[in-house]
């Protein structure tokens, strides 16, 4: 890594100069994907906070120059790439902000629409685009916006024919809310998110007992696939 790739992170306060990496810098992304060739790993889900695709913003624009490097890199090292929207911290009529954005990837941007682009990935045929933060508890954004989300995503005629990945809590088939429900028969792929939610072998046996292999049940049943986050 050359010195024009290393930026200082001033928040440490221990005395030592300290410097992390950003993906902002195109070099730095191409190397990741030289070495997802070299090591492989065959993609990423590239995060896009639904919080930051505000046009015009500097978050906005950051975004936009990642994922022009992510496209960049995928297609030069034979990788994929899927865009991945996090929910995380709207408000209540939030998830407006996704329809839009992902109206401006696909006009003017082209994702999923450029000919040139071999990289981004489809699942059964279609486009994957992934939505996360559906079903949780204690947020300002409804679980009829997220419905309503993923089924514009999926079924819109101009920007839908997506294969849909909904990320849920570990919790989402017991999740009674009927939007929440009508959003899992909506999905395409189920990703639940297990971070913390075991510490040792045993949890990890107890979980697969009691989630695991109910929720891989349930998916097969409906003709979904089932994708936890590892």
């Amino acid at each position: 890594m050359g010195p024009d790739e290393k930026y200082l992170a001033a928040d440490f306060y221990d005395g030592v100069n300290h410097y992390v990496f950003s993906s902002y810098n195109r070099n730095t992304v191409l190397r990741h994907f030289q070495w997802m060739e070299q090591y492989g790993i065959d993609g990423v889900y590239l995060q896009r906070f639904a919080t930051e695709v505000v046009p015009g913003s500097a978050p906005f624009n950051h975004r936009n120059q990642v994922l022009a490097h992510v496209k960049e890199g995928a297609n030069l090292y034979g990788r994929k790439y899927v865009v991945m929207y996090d929910l995380s911290g709207l408000g209540a009529g939030g998830t407006a902000l996704v329809i839009d954005d992902w109206k401006y990837l696909v006009d003017s941007l082209a994702v999923t629409r450029d000919p040139v682009d071999q990289a981004y990935a489809y699942h059964n045929g279609k486009p994957v685009v992934a939505v996360w933060g559906i079903g949780f508890t204690g947020r300002d954004y409804t679980h009829q916006e997220c419905r309503d989300l993923v089924d514009f995503l999926k079924n819109d005629s101009v920007y839908g024919g997506n294969t849909v990945m909904i990320g849920v809590n570990d919790t989402w088939r017991s999740n009674s809310d009927v939007y929440v429900q009508a959003t899992l028969q909506l999905a395409d792929i189920i990703s639940p998110w297990l971070v913390g939610r075991y510490t040792n072998t045993s949890g990890v046996n107890n979980w697969a007992t009691s989630k695991g292999v109910p929720d891989k049940t349930w998916c097969s049943a409906r003709g979904k696939d089932y994708l936890p986050v590892a």
